[in-house]
């Protein structure tokens, strides 16, 4: 009886159920992906997943809240990075918007598979629905945009801030399609673009973004 507790208590045992929740739900959905698939693939009892977190939206907040801190300071490692390298001066445009679609691509192609699974988890949260209760966790990343958009007003300090949020909203977007690695623009374009060269695509949105966001100066009212 006490070698069953001590497993129920395992920290082991949890992770292991984190680690398969992340992979399913980042290639499923919330919807596509059930309690009894992702203890199956953990290799765990479908007790053992109620015991930890309870339902399956608890699980998606464990999965979410455990790599969250370490994935919001990389971001503002990046835009601090950026800071550094600007010597004192105000931020170019295409320099914050490096600092922020680079963290998630990169660690898209450069991470292990467990963050691969993460941030292509984010996407598809991303796209969920606001009202959705099982989204929520991805809000808590809303602070973390709040400071990027922060930034951006202080490089256009007349740009209206609706004008910035929709603007990167629109950025945000097209990074979060991106992260979904669809191949959309590869079978489109028969194979002119290729979405998997990473540096390419940073640089595509850069240049389209930074043109954008610009213009917000040129044509304010």
């Amino acid at each position: 009886m006490s070698k069953i507790i001590d497993k129920r208590r395992s920290p082991e045992t949890k992770e292991r159920i984190l680690d398969a929740a992340e992979q399913l739900l980042s290639e499923r959905g919330y919807h596509g992906t059930t309690l009894r698939e992702i203890t199956k693939l953990s290799g765990m009892q479908v007790s053992l997943s109620y015991y930890h977190f309870g339902s399956k939206e608890d699980v998606l907040l464990a999965v979410v809240e455990r790599r969250a801190g370490e994935h919001v300071a990389h971001f503002r490692r990046s835009l601090e990075k950026a800071r550094e390298s600007s010597q004192g001066k105000p931020l170019t445009v295409e320099a914050l918007i490096d600092a922020f679609v680079r963290p998630a691509l990169e660690r898209l192609v450069q991470g292990d598979p467990g963050w691969k699974s993460y941030v292509q988890l984010l996407a598809h949260l991303a796209f969920e629905s606001a009202r959705s209760d099982y989204a929520k966790p991805f809000f808590r990343f809303d602070d973390l945009v709040a400071e990027f958009i922060e930034e951006l007003k202080r490089i256009l300090p007349d740009a209206d801030y609706k004008d910035l949020h929709w603007a990167f909203y629109f950025l945000q977007s097209s990074t979060t399609n991106a992260l979904l690695q669809t191949g959309m623009i590869d079978r489109q374009s028969k194979n002119l673009c290729d979405s998997s060269n990473i540096e390419e695509t940073i640089q595509e949105i850069k240049s389209f973004f930074s043109a954008g966001l610009l213009a917000l100066r040129r044509f304010k009212p």
